[in-house]
C-alpha cells in the first residue's frame, strides 16, 4: 500500500484569470491614467483575493525588471474579496506613474516604455497576467 502525504498542487494559477487595462496607454510625465485589474474565477471552488495590507494589483516592468511598485508603506487595513466560481471582481484606481516606494514616496517613473502586468494574491498564490504596453512621454 502506498500512502502519499503532503499538499496537492495548487491549481489557482490555472483557474484564475487576471487582466489589466488602462484608460490610456500613453501618459505625459505628471499625468495619470485609470487602471482596472480584473480577476475571473474559472474554477469550481470559491477563491479569495487576499491583498492584505499591501495590495499591489500590478507591476510595472522596464527591460524585464520590476520597477514599481517599490517597497511600499502599507496601511493597517487588510483587503479581501471572495469570488465564487464563474464570478469576477474588478478594482479600478488612478495611477500617476508612482513607484510606491517608502524610501522616496514622491518618486515617479521616468519617460520611457514599460509593460504593466496584473499581479494579484489569490488564495495565497500570486497570480500574474499578460503584460500590457505602456508609455510615459516627457
Amino acid at each position: 500500500m502506498l500512502v502519499a502525504c503532503g499538499r496537492e498542487p495548487s491549481a489557482i494559477e490555472d483557474t484564475t484569470v487576471v487582466s489589466l487595462s488602462a484608460s490610456s496607454s500613453v501618459i505625459r510625465l505628471g499625468d495619470s491614467t485609470r487602471i482596472t485589474v480584473s480577476v475571473v474565477n474559472a474554477g469550481t471552488r470559491a477563491v479569495v483575493i487576499d491583498a492584505g495590507a499591501c495590495p499591489w494589483w500590478f507591476e510595472a516592468l522596464k527591460d524585464g525588471v520590476v520597477v514599481a511598485p517599490g517597497q511600499m508603506a502599507c496601511p493597517a487595513i487588510a483587503m479581501t474579496a471572495s469570488i465564487e466560481p464563474g464570478a469576477s471582481y474588478s478594482h479600478t484606481f488612478v495611477w500617476r506613474g508612482d513607484r510606491f516606494d517608502i524610501r522616496s514616496p514622491t518618486e515617479r517613473l521616468g519617460a520611457g516604455s514599460y509593460l504593466l502586468r496584473p499581479a494579484v494574491s489569490v488564495s495565497g498564490t500570486m497570480v500574474r497576467g499578460t503584460t500590457v504596453p505602456f508609455q510615459i512621454s516627457p
